[in-house]
């Protein structure tokens, strides 16, 4: 019966005394039921028994195993259970693998998605950044040739003030030199006709040097060349200081335009570079978050608007304010001036005073003259000072001018 036995029957035997051996009742179930118990005792000897046979059988009747062929079926038992936990193992990774992946894509996703919408939103704000620019920014270049055009409306009024009030204080100064000879010759022949008039010859006689000029006086009318030359200067002189009263009027209004164009530029200019540094922020901004990735159309315009709009200088425009409203000082000082020398030089060219031959009327006519001459020259020196605020000026703006045109083109 056990003379032929394979190795399958001895596995099942095994098996079975495994079996067997795992399958005994637990103390619970012994305590509550005894003869069962007992019998599956007797079972379980009955099996060692007949195992114990099947094993010493097997053993007697199965052919000697050389040591190179002994492990080769449990080797390939030991291999079909290594391979199937393998390619359960490996069914299990490939599948957490893919679920691995999985999450990844997903929050690669969702990342590429937040950095759109951050691409977007930083594009979104350069693009109204580019506007906010665009408006603080355009019109700068008209206010500044406004400005420009009234620092040389300045410079070439009082510039003409000034040569005028300079003719002024020469013709003036003609005048008084004429005014003085024709003072001395009055002197000489009022002093003749005392000497003619007393009779005596030693008076008469200390007139000999002189005879031939006071025969020339009287004769030739060389004083009333005299009077009608300082008539005609006292003239020019008051049209002169008239002139001079308008430049300087003129500039006065023209620096002060040009003073109020420059307080609303200053504001404008403060604002535009305010919005340039806003760009360029939100240019930087938008820069970062594109990290390697192509930059849209957007930021080259940016950049181009940059590189081009520096940003103006707020001290350079308040320094042309403060020299135009200098300016405006002097030239007010010079128009009050040459008003009030038009005026004195007038009245000194007056008949009534010219031909006033009393001390008073002459002292008058003296003071007069002196004082249209001063003014004249107070004039001459505040439109120069004028001219030189407002020439220096104009380079101030000439140059903000400059990059306002650079810089509106870009935008």
């Amino acid at each position: 019966m056990f003379k032929k036995v394979s190795v399958l029957t001895l596995v099942l035997a095994l098996s079975f005394e495994s079996a067997v051996v795992y399958s005994k009742p637990s103390r619970k179930r012994a305590g509550s039921n005894k003869k069962r118990f007992s019998s599956t005792k007797k079972m379980e000897k009955k099996l060692k028994t007949v195992v114990e046979e099947l094993k010493t059988t097997v053993a007697e009747e199965q052919p000697a195993v050389t040591p190179a062929s002994a492990p080769v079926i449990e080797t390939n038992i030991i291999d079909n259970s290594v391979t199937n936990d393998v390619d359960a193992v490996r069914a299990v990774v490939k599948e957490e693998l893919q679920a691995s992946n999985q999450i990844i894509a997903n929050l690669n996703k969702k990342e590429n998605e937040k950095k759109t919408v951050e691409i977007n939103n930083a594009s979104s704000a350069l693009s109204q950044k580019i506007e906010e620019v665009r408006s603080e920014c355009s019109g700068i270049k008209s206010n500044i040739d406004t400005i420009f055009g009234l620092t040389v409306a300045t410079t070439v009024s009082s510039g003409l003030g000034t040569a005028a009030a300079g003719g002024a204080l020469a013709v003036g100064l003609v005048k008084s030199s004429t005014d003085k000879k024709i003072e001395e010759n009055n002197e000489l022949l009022e002093a003749f006709k005392k000497a003619s008039a007393s009779g005596k010859e030693e008076d008469i006689a200390s007139f000999e040097s002189k005879i031939d000029e006071i025969n020339e006086l009287i004769t030739d009318g060389t004083q009333e060349k005299l009077n009608k030359k300082s008539k005609t200067l006292g003239n020019v002189r008051t049209g002169l200081m008239a002139g001079a009263t308008v430049t300087s009027a003129v500039s006065t209004g023209t620096s002060v335009g040009a003073v109020m164009n420059a307080s609303k530029l200053a504001e404008k200019m403060s604002s535009c570079n305010k919005k340039l540094s806003e760009l360029q922020i939100a240019k930087n901004t938008l820069v970062a978050i594109l990290e390697d990735e192509q930059e849209p159309a957007v930021v080259a315009t940016a950049q181009n608007i940059l590189s081009v709009c520096t940003g103006f200088d707020e001290d350079n425009i308040k320094t042309l304010k403060t020299r135009m409203t200098a300016s405006a000082v002097v030239s007010g000082i010079g128009t009050a001036t040459a008003g009030a020398g038009t005026v004195t030089s007038l009245m000194a060219n007056k008949d009534s005073v010219r031909n006033d031959d009393s001390e008073a009327g002459k002292k008058k006519e003296k003071k007069l003259n002196i004082a249209s001459n001063i003014l004249a020259g107070v004039t001459m020196g505040t439109s120069a000072t004028s001219t030189v605020l407002s020439a220096t000026s104009i380079s101030k703006a000439k140059k903000d001018s400059e990059m306002a045109e650079k810089c509106e083109r870009a935008l």
